[in-house]
């Protein structure tokens, strides 16, 4: 909805996107790593830094790039994220 409303945005969308391929990425890493009965490791801390820096700069890239244009849609066109659907 926010690239056919905002067309310039289409590339911060597609940014946006690839992070969150990332992020599905090492949260299956930590999981793989988590699921091993050893204690964590060095690897664990690696891949929760990794994750928590890309998480923080996604948020705030998200925030200065696309905040405006999210605020602007109405309240209308809002519907509920796939991933809080039962």
């Amino acid at each position: 909805m926010l690239a056919a409303e905002f067309p310039d945005l289409r590339p911060v969308l597609e940014e946006l996107r690839r992070d969150h391929v990332q992020v599905a990425a090492l949260m299956r890493s930590l999981e793989t790593l988590l699921s091993d009965d050893s204690p964590p490791d060095r690897d664990v801390r690696t891949e929760l830094d990794t994750l928590s820096a890309l998480l923080e700069s996604h948020f705030t890239y998200e925030e200065k790039r696309i905040a405006t244009a999210l605020d602007s849609l109405p309240p209308s066109t809002w519907t509920t994220p796939t991933f809080l659907n039962p």
